[in-house]
């Protein structure tokens, strides 16, 4: 059955139109007609489902570039461990809700057959992956965490995988592998909890990191690790390490 947007605003994506008020037809996955006098669903009556759209607006899918956690396989440029299927589910289902309709999902590391589960539940977004299966990102992955990598994401290849049908290159140089957000809220946190039992929150690892590292990642202008073992207290950038840890 054909579907007629009843009484909504129309954007219809070539830069400058917009309508105030307008019914659409849709026919076989198409849009046939627009009409601004907002009577299609008037004519159609009983041959086509209408929904009412007043208040609403309807505009073309997004293309949303740039994405994580909305796929299975491994997660991130850190390879680690993918994401549960609820997690995934809400996360695409916020997508959608925003209006993104087609979606490419960055981590790099896991396989297009990998997009969705095993029983093979789709979802209405159009779902793609990247790659980037080459060795200094097999490495970094392997450095941070990789917990998620099998031999075969190991050996895959980005040849390999664009034959596969993943979309681009990517994503090279992520905050996981490159001492970024994700170091913050995942990586130090964890290895203190798993170290001492103690829960860091992402602010003071962040204000750890720096004090250990410097602002831009440099151990010369960190704590020292004679420094760092050797005494109870030392301030860097008036940062008390004692007190974070």
């Amino acid at each position: 059955m054909d579907t007629v947007l009843q009484d909504g605003c129309v954007i219809t994506g070539d830069g400058t139109t917009l309508v105030s008020r307008a019914d659409v037809l849709v026919s076989g996955g198409q849009i046939l007609d627009i009409d601004a006098s907002c009577a299609l669903h008037r004519r159609r009556d009983g041959s086509a489902d209408i929904i009412d759209a007043a208040g609403c607006t309807i505009m073309p899918g997004i293309i949303n570039a740039h994405a994580h956690g909305c796929i299975h396989g491994p997660s991130m440029p850190s390879g680690s461990i993918g994401l549960k299927s609820c997690d995934i589910e809400y996360n695409r289902n916020r997508h959608l809700l925003q209006g993104t309709t087609t979606l490419l999902n960055v981590c790099g590391l896991a396989f297009p057959s990998e997009i969705d589960d095993r029983q093979g539940r789709g979802h209405p977004m159009d779902i793609h992956v990247s790659t980037a299966h080459t060795g200094s990102n097999i490495q970094a992955a392997l450095a941070v965490d990789g917990a998620g990598l099998s031999t075969r994401h190991l050996q895959a290849t980005i040849d390999e995988l664009l034959s596969q049908g993943a979309k681009a290159l990517g994503e090279v140089g992520g905050g996981q592998t490159l001492g970024g957000g994700a170091q913050e809220y995942k990586f130090i946190p964890d290895a203190i909890k798993r170290q001492t039992g103690i829960v860091v929150v992402p602010a003071v690892a962040r204000r750890l990191k720096n004090a250990v590292l410097g602002r831009h990642l440099d151990p010369r202008y960190g704590i020292s690790g004679e420094e760092l073992g050797g005494r109870p207290r030392f301030r860097s950038e008036g940062v008390d390490v004692q007190a974070l840890i």
